[in-house]
């Protein structure tokens, strides 16, 4: 199983006995449909492309819900206190919202890992450019040790800029 406690997750083997956030239902509680207001400028529009599977297999992160489990209607409670955001809101069911939830945390182990490949992928490209510039180096002391003139070292003439160029007649 995979450790999100770098991305503020923590993992099952670390949770608090006693949920931090009642609201969502725990395996000591029954299950029971829950809805999760997410703004609507968050939802995915309905014109979107499917999405295209990657050549690379994704990490593997244990689900956070069983799949099976049968869709149900959402069930919207009253609102005790009007939402300091003059967004709309939409309410989703909680096995929706704990796949959103299993979905980001394969796409944050993703990007940990896609973060992690450009890093070395960058060192590894100044290694080849400092080696690239000692072998550049060694060659043009070959050169001038032969005297040969590369033909970098021929003065090149350099093209006047468009505001010295002569007027055209």
């Amino acid at each position: 199983m995979l450790d999100f406690g770098a991305f503020g997750i923590p993992s099952r083997a670390s949770a608090p006995a006693r949920p931090k956030h009642p609201d969502i239902p725990h395996p000591e509680q029954p299950e029971e449909p829950q809805p999760v207001e997410i703004p609507a400028d968050m939802r995915a529009p309905s014109h979107a492309a499917p999405a295209v599977a990657s050549p690379q297999p994704s990490p593997e992160v244990a689900p956070s819900a069983p799949q099976a489990t049968p869709r149900t209607s959402p069930v919207i409670p009253p609102i005790s206190e009007p939402s300091s955001s003059s967004e709309p809101r939409i309410s989703i069911p909680i096995i929706e919202y704990r796949g959103l939830c299993h979905t980001f945390q394969a796409l944050a182990t993703s990007q940990s890992i896609l973060t992690q490949q450009i890093t070395a992928l960058s060192a590894h490209q100044e290694q080849i450019i400092a080696t690239q510039t000692q072998h550049t180096a060694i060659l043009r002391q070959i050169q001038h040790y032969l005297g040969i003139i590369s033909p970098l070292e021929h003065p090149i003439p350099i093209p006047p800029e468009p505001s010295q160029a002569p007027p055209l007649h």
